[in-house]
């Protein structure tokens, strides 16, 4: 088992693990998502185990379903929101990493991949700032997705593009 820092949090089952420096805003984003519906895993320290050739995590014992939010403090998610606010553990499907500078435009985003524990895992880079926890959301549900995110969405939307006659109408 390792020990990681960052917020977990399960996005209709899959596991994300927001990353970022100090004061990047991984704890506000997960405050968002938890009152969005999506439970919380662990926040500040996560503990990854390797099973079947995938990550699972978990909050070590004495934060278990606790958030800390700068300015407000210690917040016990379950009191707050309800038991089903708060997951034991979850697979860890998708990294986000909460970056302070924009990564340049491409189509095919800001997609990598990035192995913990000899497990390969999506990772994204995202700049707060933005709809962060709408675009999380969203970049769960795609990186599950068949030939979605990264190089094979942007190569699906090239081939459309370049086979599309030039006098087709651009709008119905």
């Amino acid at each position: 088992m390792i020990r990681i820092t960052g917020t977990l949090v399960s996005i209709q089952g899959r596991g994300v693990l927001l990353r970022g420096a100090a004061g990047s805003g991984k704890s506000d984003t997960a405050l968002q998502l938890i009152e969005r519906g999506h439970p919380l895993v662990a926040d500040d320290a996560v503990d990854l185990q390797r099973l079947d050739g995938r990550l699972t995590a978990c909050a070590p014992v004495l934060g278990r379903g606790l958030l800390f939010i700068r300015g407000i403090g210690v917040v016990d998610v379950a009191t707050r929101y309800g038991q089903t606010a708060v997951l034991a553990s979850a697979p860890l499907d998708l990294l986000v990493d909460l970056e302070r500078t924009r990564s340049p435009e491409s189509l095919e985003g800001s997609w990598t991949q990035e192995t913990l524990a000899g497990v390969s895992v999506p990772r994204l880079a995202i700049c707060p700032g933005r709809p962060v926890a709408s675009l999380i959301v969203l970049a769960a549900r795609e990186c599950h997705q068949p030939g979605a995110g990264g190089r094979a969405m942007a190569t699906r939307l090239e081939t459309a593009l370049m086979n599309t006659p030039a006098e087709a109408p651009l709008c119905d």
